[in-house]
């Protein structure tokens, strides 16, 4: 049985996962080869809390289909998913405040954006997001979109699927169904 999965295209460049720009790009980055060598996924948590120390807010502008966001943030994620390690480690990262079953088939790109001021008010966000605890205030904010285009002043770190991809601005899009692939049957 085969399944058609929507991919994402940033500037050109397909992705299956997620994308950013700011904290998550500056983390992938700093999680060497090496380090990953070492330390296997912990080499992410290392990075995370290194790059979650030097993180300062940068002034963003999103465009995403007919909304446009001015925030100060230290990342601006889009993502093609709506959760990360879901069963590959004890927690799993929510991207989405509700279920994420059928996210690789909607058509949309999620997108999140962490609106935070410090290390720890930054770790709070990670935990609220790992527990689906979106809204409330304006530090997590998540929406779905087509289109979404990221500007940052000064220009920031951009990451796609975890690999270094220059700086913004760029512009993501949902691919509905690019991808087919084969499923076991129910």
């Amino acid at each position: 049985m085969a399944a058609a999965l929507d991919l994402g295209r940033v500037n050109g460049r397909a992705f299956a996962l997620l994308a950013g720009a700011g904290f998550d790009a500056a983390m992938m980055a700093a999680a060497t080869r090496e380090m990953k060598e070492r330390w296997g996924f912990g080499a992410y948590i290392i990075a995370a809390v290194k790059e979650a120390l030097a993180a300062h807010p940068r002034r963003f502008a999103i465009r995403a289909d007919d909304r446009t966001l001015e925030i100060d943030a230290v990342s601006v994620m889009v993502a093609n998913v709506g959760e990360l390690f879901s069963g590959f480690i004890p927690f799993r990262i929510a991207l989405t405040p509700s279920s994420a079953k059928l996210s690789w088939q909607d058509g949309l790109l999620e997108v999140v954006v962490l609106a935070s001021r410090n290390p720890t008010e930054l770790a709070m966000l990670v935990w609220r997001a790992a527990h689906r605890k979106f809204g409330g205030d304006d530090k997590l904010i998540h929406f779905q979109a087509r289109e979404i285009s990221i500007e940052a002043d000064p220009p920031i770190a951009v990451q796609i699927d975890g690999d270094p991809a220059g700086t913004t601005p760029v512009t993501a899009v949902a691919i509905p169904a690019a991808l087919r692939v084969l499923v076991p049957a129910s």
